[in-house]
């Protein structure tokens, strides 16, 4: 309460004033002379009139009233200290304002007060308001030192700046936290700062710091990874697996690390960092450890997957041989009568039906030779069989016409056998001859006659 006027604020941060506004201790300039029984928002008028003074809607964290002027202290912003508005009769000088002083000029405008407004010492920007007074016809005013910022530090208990307005930079390897601090704490081990840190850093993947303190990460030993940042130790950092050796202990979930197993023969691990061993495909090979598998010479494959060595490379079947173990030697030739067109083969096919091959080994059917012909194998090239001889279809050689029987033209499938009355004494014969006088024959196909 001042001598004809009240102020309040409230606990949302507001504050009002009633009573008298004759030299603007209510800070309405449009109330100037006059008074209030209904409560005014200090300064709601001063924005309409485009008077900036401490904004639309300031917070006010204090007030205070003398006989004929008003005091308030309003937040900072972004965590800057109060700012002390003093307003009202400035008859004895109590708003700190020299014009006017002295006089009856009203000052309904809130006008700010600063420190270094008050004294030009070293160091007065580092002091804000923190206290004010109000007595009939004058104003007392505690100010101190704001606080030091984050990254720095000031003496205890309060963490302001110290002599000559000045805070200690935290050195590297140290932080603070928040504005207001009197010591700089040391960064864990796995982080690291540099000067003047608000806080430190985790240590980069692949590196770590063993020490609280430090300045600096070191990185891992080469072919080694940390699983994430903040690594405190040496023992953090662990050997990602070679190639041909596997883990199933994933690191940042891409690289194995060890301890790793060797890759078994016929299998690889191409690359590091693997979780598995990758089976070597058919034609390939690999030894214990292997990176990656080599691929069998030129005419051997393996069978029926990838070998442990090189001695799992066999030699590939030739065209018209076959092996049922992959189409590898050992291999046999394909029987008379089937085929195999290509290298590799695990079965032989068999020839069309009036077709064959010539003797065992072959890759193609060629045509079987027709009845009354004969050729290698029973195939062509084909020749005609003779007069007296015969032949059945796919024929390697041409059959005589027994007794009984003839052939009178060359090319013949068949013999024609004799007709009663009639013979053929010898085989390969070409012509029946009758039976003689005084004998006979009643059979067909004979090779006599008998006697009457």
């Amino acid at each position: 309460a001042g001598g004809r006027h009240s102020l309040l604020r409230t606990d949302q941060g507001e504050a009002w004033g009633f009573g008298s506004n004759y030299y603007g201790q209510l800070a309405s300039p449009s109330l100037l002379g006059a008074s209030t029984a209904v409560p005014l928002r200090l300064g709601a008028d001063l924005v309409d009139r485009g008077e900036e003074s401490w904004g639309a809607r300031p917070e006010f964290v204090g007030v205070a009233a003398g006989s004929e002027h008003s005091a308030v202290l309003t937040a900072g912003e972004g965590g800057e200290e109060a700012r002390l508005w003093l307003f009202g009769s400035n008859r004895w000088g109590q708003l700190l304002r020299p014009e006017g002083a002295g006089g009856w000029d009203t000052q309904a405008v809130p006008g700010e007060v600063r420190v270094c407004g008050l004294s030009a010492e070293e160091g007065c920007e580092a002091y804000a308001p923190l206290e004010m007074h109000l007595g009939g016809d004058f104003s007392l005013l505690f100010a101190a030192s704001v606080f030091c910022p984050e990254g720095t530090r000031g003496p205890p208990p309060l963490g302001r700046p110290g002599k000559g307005g000045r805070c200690e930079e935290c050195v590297a390897g140290s932080f603070a936290p928040a504005p207001g601090s009197t010591v700089c704490s040391a960064c864990p081990a796995g982080s690291s700062s540099l000067p003047r840190a608000a806080s430190c850093n985790p240590c980069p993947l692949n590196t770590y710091a063993p020490a609280p303190g430090s300045t600096l990460c070191f990185p891992c030993p080469p072919g080694a990874i940390t699983q994430g940042e903040g690594s405190a130790g040496l023992e953090a950092c662990r050997e990602v697996c070679a190639a041909g050796t596997v883990s199933s202990l994933l690191y940042q979930d891409l690289f194995a690390v060890e301890p790793c197993d060797p890759c078994p023969p016929a299998t690889a691990s191409q690359g590091v960092g693997q979780t598995q061993c990758v089976p070597c495909s058919n034609g390939t090979w690999a030894e214990a450890m292997s990176g990656e598998c080599t691929a069998c010479g030129p005419g051997t494959s393996t069978w029926p997957a990838g070998g442990a060595s090189a001695l799992d490379c066999r030699a590939l079947c030739g065209a018209g041989e076959f092996s049922a173990e992959g189409g590898l030697a050992p291999c046999s030739p394909c029987a008379a009568g089937t085929i195999a067109p290509s290298a590799r083969s695990m079965a032989c096919e068999p020839c069309p039906a009036g077709q064959g091959t010539r003797g065992t080994g072959q890759t193609t059917c060629v045509a079987q030779c027709a009845g009354g012909e004969f050729g290698v194998s029973g195939v062509a090239p084909c020749s005609t069989c003779g007069r007296g001889n015969f032949s059945l279809p796919a024929a390697q050689a041409c059959s005589p016409c027994p007794p009984g029987a003839i052939a009178r033209d060359a090319g013949t499938s068949s013999c024609r056998l004799c007709a009663p009355g009639s013979f053929a004494p010898a085989s390969s014969s070409t012509s029946c001859d009758l039976c003689p006088l005084g004998t006979a024959q009643g059979l067909s196909g004979q090779a006599g006659c008998e006697e009457c």
